[in-house]
């Protein structure tokens, strides 16, 4: 019986793990500025490449225009010492929102990208 209850709890640890690591990822297009759509509770991911912990590059979010709408849930860097970083949030209310990231490297601004979301229900 201890087995069994053991299997199951692993089973759904690994199932509730599986479920909180499916972000929906936007891609950033710089032509058409477009407006990436989400739904309430649908959580997404921005991932930006560039990061370089030895040269000191690395990415900021500077600006979520309107917090009401979403939740910055942190970031995630993948790489040894460069890398990709992933910024995740939810949104928890419809509107639009403007999210702001610079690309530093020590305390100089090198690149800005902008994300715009649309939060509908």
């Amino acid at each position: 019986m201890k087995k069994k209850t053991t299997l199951i709890f692993c089973s759904l640890l690994f199932l509730f793990f599986l479920g909180g690591c499916s972000f929906k990822k936007i891609e950033f297009d710089t032509q058409s500025g477009k407006t990436n759509i989400v739904k309430v509770g649908e959580k997404f991911r921005i991932t930006l490449e560039g990061e370089n912990h030895l040269q000191n590059y690395y990415w900021l979010l500077i600006e979520n225009s309107n917090k009401r709408e979403l939740t910055y849930l942190g970031s995630v860097f993948h790489g040894d010492k460069s890398g990709e970083v992933d910024f995740n949030f939810v949104p928890i209310q419809s509107g639009e929102v403007s999210l702001t990231f610079n690309l530093k490297h020590f305390n100089d601004s090198i690149q800005t990208k902008v994300f715009k979301v649309e939060v509908i229900k």
